[in-house]
């Protein structure tokens, strides 16, 4: 028996998009992304103003 011919796996191809592209109207309200670091070290320890 040759090397390496129990070596190959079968993978499955991913199926093509056939979906229709969805419509992305301008005036949908969309959320702001705010995120928030903590200080770490030296700042951390400074009084806040």
């Amino acid at each position: 028996m040759a090397k390496g011919l129990g070596s190959q796996k079968m993978v499955k191809k991913p199926k093509k998009d056939t979906a229709p592209p969805k419509v992305v109207s301008a005036d949908a309200p969309r959320p702001s992304v705010v995120t928030q670091v903590p200080l770490r070290g030296k700042a951390a320890k400074l009084p806040k103003k």
